[in-house]
């Protein structure tokens, strides 16, 4: 008769380290999702304007926020996209894991 006291303390851990994933994933798809709205809600405030409008500064300045405003987004969309790449792993995980106690379940008495 096997000992399935080991596997099973495997098993739990595993259970639990996906549902971590599955919290890392939900962090991470808020994270990008956060970071896209905080640029936009604030984006305008990057440039000056009023009395520095003509300066050579001002073209610079716009530049410079048009550029990090491009890295940002792209950051947020990074991110947001990391956050469902992980998502989807772990219901992978969740699947292989139902799958493996179903067959477990159907076929693995024959086994012990």
């Amino acid at each position: 008769m096997a000992d399935l006291g080991r596997t099973h303390g495997a098993a739990d851990r595993f259970r639990r380290r996906r549902r971590l994933l599955g919290a890392i994933a939900g962090r991470a798809a808020d994270a990008g999702t956060t970071t896209g709205a905080a640029y936009t809600t604030n984006q305008g405030a990057l440039v000056p304007t009023g009395a520095v409008s003509g300066w050579s500064i001002t073209q610079a300045t716009v530049s410079a926020a048009a550029a990090w405003g491009s890295f940002v987004q792209r950051l947020a969309a990074s991110v947001a996209g990391l956050g469902s790449d992980l998502k989807a792993a772990a219901a992978s995980y969740a699947q292989a894991d139902a799958d493996a106690a179903r067959r477990h379940r159907r076929f693995g008495a024959q086994y012990e």
